[in-house]
């Protein structure tokens, strides 16, 4: 794999019809173009999926399976986001 001509950038990470299509929550990628630089991506991501998923434990914990699922959605989603990086930070 070639590595990318113009150097990685959060605004060019941030595709707004990827992460709409994904359900990804607005605020979420309204707060990605916040971070200072690309290497925080993963760290971002990898934290707003441990938060959705401590919400999924929660919630099937008292025997709410469905929103526990879609937490889990959205941990899924915020831990897809991170592997954006792996190609450009090896």
């Amino acid at each position: 794999m070639s590595m990318p001509s113009q150097p990685l950038s959060i605004d060019r990470m941030v595709n707004w019809g990827r992460f709409c299509g994904d359900e990804i929550p607005v605020g979420d990628v309204r707060r990605a173009p916040e971070l200072e630089a690309p290497s925080e991506w993963l760290s971002f991501w990898t934290q707003t999926g441990d938060a959705y998923e401590e919400r999924a434990e929660a919630a099937a914990e008292a025997g709410h399976h469905l929103p526990a699922g879609r937490w889990l959605w959205l941990a899924s989603m915020s831990y897809h986001q991170c592997q954006y990086m792996w190609y450009h930070e090896p």
